[in-house]
């Protein structure tokens, strides 16, 4: 998870899904739909999905 970048497809510990549109120092901002982008801590992000 300390290497999380644009791109990634990730889950959060509230089983939010989403698309990483924005890495900061302590936050990123995760994409959950269209034109809806959500801020959170790194530390909540639990899982990155491997592309198939």
């Amino acid at each position: 998870i300390g290497n999380l970048k644009t791109g990634d497809r990730v889950v959060t510990n509230a089983g939010i899904h989403g698309l990483i549109s924005n890495v900061k120092e302590t936050t990123v901002l995760v994409k959950v739909a269209d034109n809806v982008k959500i801020e959170m801590d790194k530390s909540a992000i639990t899982n990155v999905l491997k592309e198939a």
